[in-house]
């Protein structure tokens, strides 16, 4: 396996020795907390919220809000990458340019959505003998652009466009993105290269024995994870929270928010900040590791899946992963816990 670079002024193979220290730290960084969930201060946080009893006197502010103190590790990544690309231009690191790779046997995979809205990035493709794979991921700002943020649908569209004229073939990650991908190529007249449906996988620690540290709650919870936006229908299941919870004068349950602050959703943002009916059974978590994920899976009463629309769904795909109980708000039906299944069509 060798590993391109594209910057702003060229294009070219990483060398192998940058190319291995690039996947070791990458390697460091993902799996620094991932065995030892109980080491990140936010799964630390939460625990103690959970294990502890809900306070009435917690009405009247707003809800908890944990977050991981990683704002100045985003700024010297993107310190870091920065003088990544000064140097691999002027200091040799990339090594052999596109003559290296060109007629060569290789595939050139893309998994992400990243520079496709910028064709002119990946010119260097039509100028090398390499076949060309491109993950598809959604077609929502498309289909549903009233669910983000004004000019993401044309952005999209030449996203779509670059992967219609490039691809040998695509990946889709669900049936429903394929459908919405032939759906579009045939209404817009776009090339259509040949195309799979490969399903998203869950790593490892959602499939591992319950062995690691559990979380022992005083009473029920649930979980929703996901970015708060529009799509993820945060608005109608704080809602339909606040209607059930308040219905006893004991708090029958927690819900645990996981997932950073999206845009266009400041209804959300205000429920969270001053709604003194959510106060006391609301937590809200910026960000978690997997295997904390996991653990906070494995003892909640059931994953909540309120969004309007996916091209996949991860977090529902690990929570099955987990022989977890999945429900789509609407769906009727008792709720037994983990034994109660509902596949999200």
């Amino acid at each position: 396996m060798r590993f391109l670079l594209t910057t702003p002024l060229n294009t070219g193979l990483l060398a192998r020795t940058v190319a291995r220290n690039v996947v070791r730290t990458a390697a460091e960084q993902w799996t620094a907390s991932e065995d030892r969930p109980e080491c990140s201060p936010a799964f630390a946080k939460l625990r103690e919220i959970l294990d502890a009893p809900v306070r009435p006197e917690c009405r009247g502010r707003s809800v908890d809000v944990i977050q991981e103190s990683r704002g100045s590790l985003d700024a010297a990544a993107a310190v870091a990458k920065a003088g990544a690309y000064v140097q691999a231009t002027f200091n040799g690191w990339l090594g052999a340019r596109l003559s290296a790779i060109r007629h060569a046997p290789f595939w050139y995979l893309h998994v992400s959505h990243i520079n496709l809205d910028r064709p002119s990035r990946l010119h260097w493709l039509y100028t090398t003998g390499l076949r060309r794979m491109f993950l598809l991921h959604d077609l929502i700002p498309i289909s549903h652009p009233e669910y983000c943020r004004a000019g993401d649908d044309a952005r999209h569209r030449r996203r779509v466009e670059t992967i219609a004229r490039l691809a040998d073939v695509v990946i889709f990650n669900s049936r429903a993105t394929q459908k919405a991908w032939l759906a579009h190529v045939d209404a817009t007249g776009l090339p259509q290269p040949f195309g799979e449906v490969v399903p998203l996988a869950v790593e490892d620690v959602f499939r591992a024995k319950c062995d690691g540290p559990a979380l022992n709650p005083q009473i029920p919870y649930f979980v929703v994870i996901g970015t708060i936006e529009a799509r993820k229908n945060h608005s109608f299941l704080l809602h339909i929270w606040r209607q059930w919870t308040q219905k006893e004068r004991s708090p029958r349950a927690r819900l645990v928010i996981v997932g950073r602050r999206g845009w266009e959703s400041e209804n959300v943002f205000d429920l969270l900040d001053r709604s003194a009916a959510l106060a006391s059974t609301v937590v809200e978590v910026t960000e978690l590791e997997d295997a904390a994920i996991a653990v906070l899976l494995r003892s909640a009463r059931a994953l909540l899946a309120p969004s309007l629309i996916e091209g996949f769904g991860l977090p529902i795909a690990e929570a099955l992963a987990l022989r977890g109980a999945c429900h789509r708000i609407g769906h009727r039906g008792p709720s037994r816990g983990w034994r109660c299944v509902r596949r999200i069509p």
